[in-house]
């Protein structure tokens, strides 16, 4: 399993600039702030929101659960049963990080452009 952890929260500047290279890269924001620090997904092993989705849209792809927009009703269970608050809406359906597993990428964008460097990528972690 992969995610992308916060080593420091509280040495967050709350620049912003890993949701825009998350923006850049997807065309949409799948993190946010909160708090003055990002909200990405930890990647559960037993995913709430993906068994929370009554429609099937959240499937898990290489240990990364993913949301299929294409299948998303917008019914927000997902959002309801993610603890992190790290599912969000983008118009009627739901996103939320996938540690850019479907881009060219070699790590997430949003470690990429950390000038603070407080986000870092774990490997077979629970939350």
């Amino acid at each position: 399993m992969i995610s992308i952890k916060l080593k420091d929260p509280e040495r967050c500047s709350g620049c912003g600039l890993c949701v825009v290279a998350c923006r850049r890269i997807h065309g949409r924001e799948r993190i946010k702030i909160s708090d003055q620090s990002p909200v990405v997904c930890v990647q559960c092993e037993d995913a709430p929101c993906m068994n929370s989705c009554r429609v099937g849209a959240i499937s898990r792809v290489n240990g990364v659960t993913i949301i299929n927009r294409d299948l998303c009703v917008g019914c927000k269970l997902c959002m309801e049963a993610c603890e992190y608050g790290a599912v969000h809406m983008d118009g009627l359906t739901a996103v939320k990080c996938t540690v850019c597993i479907e881009s060219d990428n070699i790590m997430p964008a949003c470690i990429e452009s950390c000038p603070d460097g407080i986000l870092t990528v774990s490997l077979n972690e629970e939350p």
